[in-house]
Order: C-alpha cells, then structure tokens, then sequence
C-alpha cells in the first residue's frame, strides 16, 4: 500500500512539472548544453523587430548587460502569461544588478503575422510589460532549443549562453536566484 502511495505522489509531482510549461515541438533542435559538451560554442545572435517593428539586434540588447535573460514565450500560452507580472517586477532588479531581460515571441510568424502579433501587443499592455519583447528571427528555434513554453536562457554581453535553460514558468525570487548563478557562472 506505502508504494502506490508513493508512486502516486511521484506520478503526481511528474505531471506538476509538466504542467508548469506549455508544449512545444522541439524536433531538429539540439540542446545548448549538449551542443557546449561537444566543444561548440553556443551563442546567440540574432538581427529581429521588436514588436513595435523596430530594427534590433543582439548586440545592442546584450552588450549593455552582464547578463541577460532571454524569455522564450507564447501568446497561447497561459503559464507565460501568469508569469509577465512577476517578470516585469523582476526586471527593474536586474537593472539594479546590470542586467536585463527580453521576451522572444515564440508564435509570432514574421511581421505579417496579424493576429498573433496584434495578441502579443495586447498581453504585454494586460500585463503591463514594458521589457522589450520580440518577433522570432530565422532559425532562432536552432539556437533556442525550447521543449515548452515558458523557456528562460541566460546569455552573457556576447549573447554565450550561460548554463541550463529554465522550463517552465517560476516567480521573480527564483529567477533571481537563477541569474545569481549566471552571474556567479560568468565570475560576476
């Protein structure tokens, strides 16, 4: 009886877990931390809009930034969206720290995506995020390797990444917690 209880909690914590993301295809990607152990340095970099349709580039949003956050998320997505507020809050303190966050929208087809676009403008204001969020570049998927949406990459001034991606959506506390470590990562 002690090991259905058991099992049961376990498959219980399991579906939790997975619960916390929402789904993603991730096929023909390779994970960061797999590509780094085969030697290959794993950076991103990346010329994109905003979603105001404004020119922006990796270089610019990271060269300012010990750190950055990267916030891979969807519009269809309800664990990101629950997660905006906290990563707004967030990031006046990563400011504090000289580091920053972005939003990729990870749904969003190009500028010609209407709908989605007009979705994701219309979550940032709900929210009221005021970090820069972006359209997807080309083949961005192959350097953000992202199981589930939310997925959270920490990238140094020259877009390395940094670590393990974080899956699923968390509070600011604990992606403060988890910049500490790329700070402390990076020797900061």
């Amino acid at each position: 009886m002690r090991m259905k209880r058991l099992i049961c909690v376990f498959a219980a914590f399991v579906l939790i877990a997975a619960l916390a993301a929402c789904g993603s295809d991730p096929a023909g990607t390779q994970d960061p931390a797999e590509s780094a152990a085969e030697g290959e340095a794993v950076q991103v970099m990346f010329a994109t809009e905003d979603l105001s349709l404004e020119p922006v580039t990796s270089e610019e949003l990271f060269a300012g930034n010990k750190v950055t956050m990267i916030n891979v998320w969807a519009t269809f997505c309800g664990y990101c969206i629950e997660e905006m507020p906290d990563l707004e809050e967030l990031s006046g303190r990563l400011q504090e720290k000289g580091c920053g966050i972005i939003g990729v929208v990870g749904d969003v087809e190009g500028v010609n995506d209407e709908e989605h676009l007009q979705q994701a403008l219309e979550i940032l204001e709900t929210t009221g995020v005021t970090y820069p969020n972006l359209l997807p570049w080309d083949h961005w998927d192959a350097m953000l390797p992202v199981p589930g949406f939310p997925t959270t990459f920490f990238v140094d001034s020259e877009g390395n990444i940094i670590g393990e991606p974080a899956v699923g959506a968390r509070g600011a506390d604990d992606y403060e917690a988890l910049l500490d470590e790329a700070l402390a990562a990076i020797g900061e």
